[in-house]
């Protein structure tokens, strides 16, 4: 019996549903108005949990299959489109713990020559391989969907996959890579697809994955099931498929989005993860398209830095400071470059830029492939032009913020410095004012909370 498009219904495939947490997100997606197909290896409770959401099967089936099998997760895709000729909603929730001890303890006796068997990882190859192959086959299936409408793929992680039990080691690792899969591959295929991959991560909860949750576990030290549907729905309910790459925690009854971990290590770690355009094209066939990707080769020679407010008297003595340092070039960014003072640097062998404070785009552009910037401000500028002293402080605020953004973009730029002061208004509690210097100070904090 096969359900026509037109019916408008969307479906979700919900893989390791026969019981757990998969069982009960599939009778949740049903409950929402999703035809339903349960996935599972258990035949029996399978067809039953099936039934028990719709004893007609027009809106629920149940397809045996083993996760760490490509074959059966590819019939699985296969027997779903068939009856329903649609893709919306991959639950890729199939799961286990390790399925023996990696310690070996039992073993410290043993001779050298005794070796140990190979370890059991079919917790790796259902938790991870099993959401790798799920997301190959909804990604293909997707793109297919009537009107190229999108999807979107959520991923079971585990909290464990962030804070490491020592009982599961196994378990832990493969979640945590789990998480990254789906941060990983989120951007892109959002971007090249529409299909959003998020995933949503538990804690302890009372599923057959371990015998006496209930007694393991106090009630506070569990995540409720309403808390783990509101994960869910955290991602299906985001109708316009913005959120990709994201995890969510579901800490008993609170849902914590994550977020991208801080850089540590700043301009070194932002490198580190940088898309290189060559190597991605080389790998995948074509460029990721990804803001912020490398586009080329970098610049094996002399380093550059750009300074902004070059024919001004701060950004003209770092030009002849840096022109005279060894290993470095000068950019220097000027809004007027056929200025007397921009010609007379280009005559001295710098390059010479033209960008303009309001307009973030060209600062961008004259930033491009930048190791350093010199930025300053000019209060006084907006002063002598008319503004009144709050009004030159706003525009000020305004286009140091816009220097810092455009700077942001720049995957090559390991250092920026920003000139700023001390802000007497904060310092003597408001008793004083200078706002030239407090304007710079605003912008300095803004810099530090809003682009860390």
């Amino acid at each position: 019996m096969s359900l026509s498009f037109d019916s408008g219904m969307k479906v979700a495939i919900v893989t390791g549903a026969t019981s757990g947490i998969g069982f009960r997100v599939a009778r949740h997606l049903h409950a929402r108005g999703f035809c339903v197909a349960l996935c599972g290896r258990r035949g029996k409770e399978g067809h039953e949990h099936a039934s028990a959401l719709d004893p007609s099967g027009k809106t629920a089936m149940f397809v045996q299959c083993d996760v760490k099998s490509y074959a059966s997760q590819a019939n699985l895709f296969q027997t779903v489109w068939t009856k329903w000729a649609r893709l919306d909603v991959l639950i890729a929730n199939a799961g286990c713990v390790d399925r023996d001890s990696k310690y070996n303890f039992h073993r410290r006796n043993t001779s050298v020559e005794d070796l140990p068997a190979e370890p059991n990882t079919e917790c790796t190859d259902i938790d991870l391989k099993g959401t790798i192959y799920g997301t190959t086959l909804a990604t293909h299936f997707v793109r297919h969907n009537p009107r190229g409408k999108g999807g979107k793929i959520l991923v079971t992680g585990s909290m464990v996959g962030i804070y490491p039990c020592q009982t599961f080691p196994e378990y832990c690792a493969a979640k945590a890579a789990v998480h990254q899969w789906v941060k990983t591959m989120g951007p892109i295929t959002k971007l090249k697809e529409n299909i959003t991959i998020n995933c949503i991560m538990p804690g302890g909860m009372d599923t057959p994955a371990m015998p006496d949750f209930n007694d393991a576990f106090l009630p506070d030290q569990m995540t409720t099931w309403e808390t783990l549907f509101t994960g869910f729905d955290l991602f299906l309910d985001d109708h316009a498929n913005v959120k990709t790459g994201q995890t969510a925690e579901a800490a008993h009854d609170t849902i914590i989005e994550w977020g991208h971990p801080p850089y540590k290590s700043g301009a070194f770690a932002k490198r580190t993860e940088a898309v290189f355009e060559p190597w991605f094209k080389a790998m995948h066939s074509e460029k990721s398209d990804l803001p912020g990707a490398i586009t080329d080769y970098p610049n094996h020679g002399d380093k550059i830095i750009a300074v902004t407010g070059a024919t001004g008297s701060q950004g003209g003595g770092v030009v002849n400071v840096m022109k005279k340092t060894p290993g470095w070039k000068v950019r220097a960014i000027t809004r007027n470059p056929g200025s007397d003072a921009a010609k007379k640097l280009a005559a001295e062998g710098i390059e010479v830029v033209q960008a303009d404070f309001d307009d973030e785009a060209s600062l961008a552009k004259a930033f491009k492939g930048v190791h350093a910037i010199f930025a300053v401000t000019n209060w006084w500028e907006h002063l002598f032009r008319g503004k009144t002293q709050d009004e030159a402080g706003v525009v000020e605020e305004e286009q140091g913020m816009k220097l810092a953004r455009a700077a942001s973009l720049i995957p090559t730029l390991t250092h920026y410095i920003f000139s700023t002061t001390p802000s007497p208004k904060r310092m003597f509690k408001g008793k004083m004012r200078a706002p030239h210097m407090d304007c710079k100070a605003n912008i300095d904090a803004r810099i530090k909370k809003e682009l860390p």
